[in-house]
């Protein structure tokens, strides 16, 4: 196959090298739009039938968002949110974003002035209507109370001095006393009228029992005083009146007397004193001005009145504080921290015609913003602008200052170590521009891809980039260099390109092969980030490998030995003419050495390298990885926000794990509540929270974490007190009225190993739970939130990374057993790589999680593995095929392990420096999985090449003999004549 195409080649160079720049024209409008399809967070994480899923679902359902579609947050920091300096801060904050017209979207600010201003909002009117309906009851009540009595007094006294008798006062004095009272009593409420009439009836009757009171009967008005505390008494025995009330008319008796029951100084100062003790609000001051705005409330006027209380005070002095529970939201326990939290009308992912995502935009605006104010202020604060959209904007950020430092050193090192290698100025460029063209054509695919399979990671791209760089870039060498080792024997261009096409395209064809097989293995993969990372590098492979196949040797044809100038002309002769002269001088160099060496060790070097394995895999297999995401990512302001955020108000409370219950019946048809549910509920609350694990448990019998039987006493509570208790647990209740929503608070990092494995111990419980609890039997329960959704994650991706383990494995080990023609060597070949990806993730982990203290990502190893398993190939596949080449020849197995050594060796290195230079460059990536990435990839290529290759290879080949190349049948390739007479024709 690679003879013919070394023909079509050599036929049709100019026609290809067309083809090529044809392609690269095509992709260019791809290109240009790959960063439409670009994430920078990774949002999907796992999908199907997951118990997370199910209760996200639910939860989406049920407990639908009444924010906008997108939210920022930001972070303050100081010393003491409640001080005066911190205040005027957030209030100018406000004011500065609220009136901003640069925020176009912008629907909402809320910080805990904002929330404060809410509550005064609704809290002045009601304390007005409230102030005012309270005096003009208790100006009622003392005008029954003593206004009546005096009016039975003046008509009682007024018969008396007109020369009636005592009793037919008293028969004058209550007829004329009941009309009036009855005329007073229009329009009043029958309730009120009722109360009146018995208050009346009872002063008049104590009035007739008094009549042989000598004492009382000299003195009218004490007598008539006397009958009133009497008919207040009684009057609150007959009616059997609530305990409020009847207090309230002690307390009229105490204050009130006939000299000043219509004093409106005295009533007034007397409603508003009792409305504080009653409704627990004790700033008098704030009660007045409230009164004053009455009896009725316009807006502006309230609003006026919020924001001057709000300027003038702080949160310890507000007259109507804010929930406690809303409160601890927005304010940090220590008081130190606060959120201001803006919502949108559109979310980060809504973009408009020219390409602009206007909530990604608005994140500098908002910081412009934040640094203004902060400017004016004498508050020392620090700030943090965080969220979503946020995050994928400080990302976008670094991932391109990233590319910008890796792009370039990775393409100065390639050119220097290039330069060297050819000894040339031009000869370096052919493979940075085919690397270039297969980066440009893959683009184009990223953008296919993200288009219609999923966004795209955007460390996919800086993988990309890096692969290509290091990949690609090796196999066009692979070719040149064979080209002109051919030139060197002598031969011509055609012959020298066929035979580069024959024997190096085979080679770089079955090390392809091996790392397009791993690389579409991770195509299985539910994870989004994972599959379209396999899958873009996956083609990007397919297409470096083609252009190194075909442009490369076509650029050849067309340009010749001109590639390497200025080693050219007579130079390129004294080139040739000193290298073969070192050669037969017996000057064979360090590899030359190296081969000869291992031959002769084989059994020590193999024993050495298996005694450095089994501490290396005991830390591959036991090493404890991170499900941190956040942690992993660069230090820059949004994610500085959320380590605050996690700091101050608890890392479990900013995500909580959550236990969805679905199908409850909560509530009965006659509208009282089902109360076995609600003790199920509570039985439930109560056996989570008592996890050592668990920090607390919030629900429909613990809204504010603590257990709270309120519920107990629902259906003998007023139609009032009903719907306030619906509204203090309406968060943990579904719009179906039959979903429960517990959230549980762990005491652990929500992405800490410990948390994420008592997940399973939590749904184990939750499940035990459910089969005790009658009332639950017929209930879904799941539990769900961001701990258990990456449980599901890692428990899927393991599951799944079994299958491409496999997938990797066997793929490998069938082309290579095709294509060296033996059963051994694909077996070792694989075992060496799994040396060196052992080797270099132990070096990893010291150096990272131990030396460094960054936590290694769990989704890290797996990936090394996909990867290195392809790419660190390579160079055993380089040298074995070279190897298999001389012992087709007809070269004993030492020999020809010596001289594949000695003429790949420099080549190889050269190689592995480049592509370890490529991956080694990601480590001044911002990201911390990149840096890993970069770091175990430059790792693994270095051993690979300078270790595996040089010394283990050949020590093994040494071993195994002649069994090395052992395969049934035709299968094999080395030792049977008939493929010995075909290499020698």
């Amino acid at each position: 196959m690679f003879n013919r195409l070394g023909n079509v080649i050599i036929k049709h160079h100019k026609m290809i090298i067309i083809f090529w720049a044809i392609a690269l024209l095509v992709s260019i409008p791809a290109m240009a739009m790959v960063n439409d399809v670009v994430v920078y967070q990774e949002t999907e994480l796992v999908d199907g039938e997951y118990e997370s899923i199910k209760a996200q679902k639910i939860i989406d359902e049920s407990f639908p968002r009444t924010d906008a579609n997108g939210t920022l947050m930001i972070v303050v920091r100081t010393d003491n949110i409640s001080s005066p300096y911190t205040r005027d801060f957030l209030l100018s904050l406000e004011s500065r974003l609220t009136t901003s017209q640069d925020l176009e979207y912008l629907t909402g600010v809320t910080t805990p002035y904002s929330v404060q201003r809410m509550v005064l909002l609704a809290a002045i009117p009601q304390v007005g209507t409230g102030l005012w309906a309270a005096e003009n009851e208790i100006n009622g009540t003392l005008l029954v109370m003593y206004g009546v009595p005096a009016m039975f007094l003046e008509e009682w006294s007024s018969a008396v001095a007109g020369g009636a008798t005592p009793s037919e006062a008293d028969v004058q004095a209550y007829s004329m006393t009941y009309l009036a009272l009855n005329q007073m009593m229009l329009g009043q409420d029958p309730q009120m009228k009722g109360m009146a009439l018995a208050y009346y009836a009872q002063l008049a009757n104590e009035w007739n029992l008094t009549a042989s009171n000598i004492s009382l009967v000299s003195d009218p008005q004490a007598r008539a005083v006397h009958c009133i505390n009497v008919a207040v008494s009684e009057t609150v025995v007959t009616l059997g009146l609530p305990e409020q009330k009847a207090a309230l008319l002690g307390s009229l008796l105490v204050a009130f007397n006939f000299s000043n029951f219509n004093n409106q100084t005295a009533v007034h100062n007397f409603t508003v004193s009792t409305f504080a003790m009653m409704s627990r609000i004790n700033d008098l001051q704030f009660l007045e001005e409230v009164y004053r705005l009455g009896p009725e409330y316009s807006g502006p006027e309230v609003l006026g009145l919020a924001n001057t209380i709000i300027s003038t005070g702080t949160f310890e002095t507000y007259p109507v504080p804010v929930p406690s529970d809303v409160f601890a939201g927005m304010v940090s326990p220590d008081g130190e921290t606060s959120l201001v939290i803006l919502t949108f009308s559109i979310d980060e992912e809504y973009t408009l015609d020219d390409g602009t995502k206007p909530l990604m935009e608005s994140v500098a605006t908002i910081r412009g913003i934040v640094k203004d104010v902060k400017a004016t202020s004498s508050a020392d604060i620090r700030t943090y602008v965080t969220g979503s959209a946020a995050i994928s904007a400080d990302m976008e950020k670094a991932a391109a200052g990233d590319l910008s430092l890796i792009e370039p050193i990775t393409i100065g090192i390639v050119i220097v170590l290039m330069g060297v290698l050819f000894r040339s100025v031009l000869a370096q460029f052919v493979p940075l521009g085919a690397a270039g063209i297969a980066i440009g054509i893959s683009q184009a695919l990223v953008f296919v891809i993200g288009s219609t399979v999923a966004n795209i990671h955007y460390s996919v791209l800086t993988l990309l980039f890096t692969v290509l760089m290091g990949v690609g870039v090796d196999y066009s060498i692979f070719i040149m260099t064979r080209y002109r080792e051919e030139r060197v024997k002598g031969h011509d261009r055609p012959t020298a390109v066929h035979t580069a096409v024959t024997w190096a395209g085979e080679s770089i064809v079955t090390s392809g092969t091996t790392v397009i097989i791993a690389f579409f293995a991770m195509t299985i993969s539910s994870f989004s980030m994972m599959k379209t990372m396999g899958m873009i590098l996956g083609m990007a492979i397919v297409v470096a490998l083609l252009i190194a196949l075909t442009l490369i040797p076509s650029l050849l044809m067309l340009i010749g030995n001109r590639v390497f100038w200025p080693t050219t002309g007579k130079r390129w002769k004294k080139f040739v003419e000193n290298f073969n002269a070192k050669k037969a001088a017996g000057n064979r160099g360090y590899f030359h050495n190296a081969a000869h060496f291992a031959v002769d060790h084989a059994k020590v070097i193999l024993v050495v390298a298996a005694l450095v394995t089994v501490p290396a895999a005991y830390i591959y297999t036991t090493a404890e990885t991170s499900f941190d995401f956040i942690g992993g990512m660069p230090a820059v302001e949004s994610t500085d926000g959320l380590k605050a955020m996690s700091q101050d108000f608890g890392e479990g409370l900013i995500m909580p794990t959550q236990v969805v219950i679905d199908d409850i019946t909560l509530f009965n048809n006659d509208g009282t509540i089902d109360l076995a549910s609600w003790n199920s509920l509570n039985n439930m609350s109560i056996a989570i929270a008592a996890n050592s694990e668990v920090q607390m448990v919030s629900g429909p019998t613990s809204p504010n974490g603590q257990p709270v039987n309120d519920y107990l006493s629902y259906n003998s509570m007023t139609d009032e007190e009903r719907s306030a208790f619906q509204k203090s647990v309406s968060e943990f209740i579904g719009t179906d009225g039959s979903t429960v929503l517990l959230e549980v608070v762990l005491k652990d990092q929500p992405m800490s190993k410990a948390s994420v494995d008592f997940i399973t111990e939590l749904r184990g419980q939750v499940s035990e739970i459910k089969q005790a609890e009658v009332a639950l039997a017929s209930t879904e329960i799941y539990v769900g939130g961001s701990t258990a959704m990456m449980g599901d994650l890692s428990e899927n991706m393991n599951k799944e990374f079994n299958n491409m383990e496999l997938i990797v494995v066997v793929g490998i080990f069938l082309v290579l057993m095709l294509v060296l023609g033996s059963l051994l060597l694909p077996l070792f070949a694989i075992i060496s790589i799994l040396m060196s990806i052992m080797w270099s993730f132990a070096l990893t982990v010291l150096v990272f999680g131990e030396l460094s203290a960054v936590p290694i990502l769990w989704m890290v190893p797996m990936i090394l593995f996909i990867m290195l398993m392809g790419i660190g190939m390579d160079y055993n596949v380089f040298i074995l095929t070279r190897i298999r080449e001389e012992a087709q020849k007809g070269k004993d197995n030492r020999t020809a392990i010596v001289d594949a050594v000695e003429w790949t060796g420099g080549i190889i290195t050269a190689l592995a420096i480049i592509m370890g230079g490529a991956f080694g460059s990601m480590m001044l990536s911002s990201m911390a999985m990149m840096q890993e990435f970069g770091f175990a990839l430059f790792c693994a290529i270095i051993f690979d090449a300078m270790i595996v290759r040089t010394y283990i290879v050949p020590a093994a080949m040494t071993v195994m003999g002649k069994w090395a190349w052992y395969a049934p049948g035709r299968l094999r390739r080395v030792g049977r004549q008939d493929v010995k007479e075909k290499v020698n024709e």
